[in-house]
């Protein structure tokens, strides 16, 4: 009996401890040198003048002379990841209303940037009155043309292409808007870290930045673990869908049963928030090994108890029928 007990308990904790976590770190990359643009983004705030001049700064990293050329683009999401498109001249009508690049000017002729040198780019968005209030999106592209060396050089001329992001609004009518659309949990939630994809649309016709708090509680309402939404300040484009990722971290081992996804969520520059909730399912194979485990080493002590309970009547029996038996 000994030996099933330690079998028990042996193979009980052996399931509690065979669970682990693989964590991930995110790697980032630095350029040392090349061609760089600063800021790559940038926004500007178009009131009631003529309009506004902002600049951008390229600065030559490599050991020759660079010649670039610059252009203007306009740009939307790409997808619901929160990458960005760059627009031809084919646009769709919602596209249009969005853009920006015909109402910035500068000066696209070619530019040469000494070596180790910075030069800045002035750009000049004009507020003529084809420019509706609102949201309007565009980015300066800059070209690098390569550097002087002589046509017969045996190096690889390699072209550069950067992008500078511009996100204007211009005052006057401006509409903002946030809807959370869904809460996608992983398929089994379980303990550790679990990824939350929530999807916002911004039915506004100005961008916005979604922030909040996501919770995870249990039936009684208490909460269990809480995670902010939108650490990074993803921005949102008007009239259009983006999926932010929400990390709950440190889920401890829960109880099978039903729990509560709630998300409080705003935009910046107000204090006024909604709510969308979910109700989950969670059952956890960690728990229910747990509870396997302590069932048999608690089923243990019952066995020998009813086992010892029987011994005692057995022998009680016995005791009667010889005092019978004298008789």
């Amino acid at each position: 009996m000994n030996r099933s007990i330690a079998r028990s308990l042996f193979f009980g904790f052996l399931i509690i401890l065979g669970c682990y976590w693989i964590w991930s770190h995110p790697v980032q990359a630095e350029s040392s040198g090349g061609v760089v643009i600063s800021p790559p983004f940038q926004q500007v705030v178009v009131g009631d003048g003529k309009g506004t001049a902002f600049d951008v700064t390229v600065t030559n990293r490599t050991t020759s002379d660079q010649s670039i050329t610059a252009t203007t683009v306009d740009f939307k999401s790409l997808d619901e990841s929160g990458g960005v498109a760059f627009l031809g001249s084919e646009i769709s009508e919602l596209e249009r209303k969005y853009g920006l690049a015909n109402w910035l000017k500068l000066d696209a002729a070619p530019t040469i940037i000494p070596a180790g040198a910075s030069k800045k780019i002035v750009v000049n968005l004009e507020n003529r009155e084809d420019l509706t209030p609102g949201g309007h999106y565009g980015a300066v592209i800059f070209k690098i043309e390569g550097d002087n060396a002589s046509e017969n050089s045996n190096s690889v001329d390699v072209k550069q292409v950067l992008a500078s992001l511009i996100f204007a609004k211009k005052l006057g009518g401006e509409r903002y808007d946030l809807k959370l659309s869904s809460l996608d949990p992983p398929p089994k939630l379980a303990s550790g870290d679990q990824k939350v994809k929530l999807r916002f649309y911004n039915p506004g016709n100005v961008h916005v930045v979604p922030r909040g708090i996501l919770r995870l509680k249990d039936s009684k309402g208490k909460v269990i673990t809480t995670s902010l939404i939108n650490q990074e300040s993803g921005i949102l484009l008007p009239e259009s869908y983006r999926v932010y990722p929400v990390i709950l971290k440190n889920i401890p081992v829960l109880p099978a049963g039903k729990y509560v996804l709630e998300a409080e969520y705003r935009y910046d520059g107000i204090e006024q928030t909604a709510k969308l909730t979910k109700e989950i399912t969670i059952f956890d194979w960690r728990y229910a090994a747990f509870l396997g485990a302590v069932g048999s080493v608690s089923l243990v002590p019952l066995l020998l108890i009813r086992k010892f309970i029987a011994h005692r009547r057995r022998k009680k029996h016995k005791g009667r029928r010889k005092h019978y038996a004298a008789f």
